[in-house]
Order: structure tokens, then sequence, then C-alpha cells
């Protein structure tokens, strides 16, 4: 079990050509994961209360406050758990 499983419910790969998954957060937990999360990630545009778009390791990440999180030009399918695992370290 990874660090990532505290916060993480279900990752669905959006699109494999681009490497886009759809993070959907465990809701107990969505107010702790995001502050790891806002702690890594350099703020590229912050709508408050809408969405906030970052970029970590390369790959854009939109975060939405219902919990979900998209990530564009992620890692590779097999390295996502990783990616996850060292996002929310």
């Amino acid at each position: 079990m990874g660090i990532s499983d505290k916060y993480v419910r279900k990752v669905k790969v959006s699109c494999a050509s681009l490497r886009s998954y759809t993070v959907e957060l465990r809701r107990e937990v969505i107010d702790e994961a995001f502050d790891k999360i806002l702690k890594k990630i350099k703020i590229l545009v912050n709508i408050e209360g809408v969405l906030i778009r970052g970029e970590y390791k390369g790959s854009i990440l939109m975060l939405s406050p219902k919990g979900r999180i998209a990530i564009i030009k992620g890692p590779e399918e097999e390295k996502i758990k990783e990616f996850l695992d060292d996002l929310f370290s």
C-alpha cells in the first residue's frame, strides 16, 4: 500500500496517447490532499473556489474543489502510482 492510497479513491485513463488521467480523491481527506498538493505544485492559474491549474514534474494538474484532479501529459501508465505517491508524500 502506497502513500497515495490514503488519498486516492480511483484513477482512470482519460487519453492514453496524451497520457491524461482523472483522479478521484477520497471525500474524507480532500482538504488534507489539496494542502499536500498545493505545497508541491507551481500554481499557474487559481480561480478561487472553481479551479486550480498547476505544474508538477512537467505535467499539468487541474484541481477541482469537489476532489477531482485531471493530469495532462502525466507519466506512463505504469508509473502513475509512483507519481501520485511522490505528489502526496
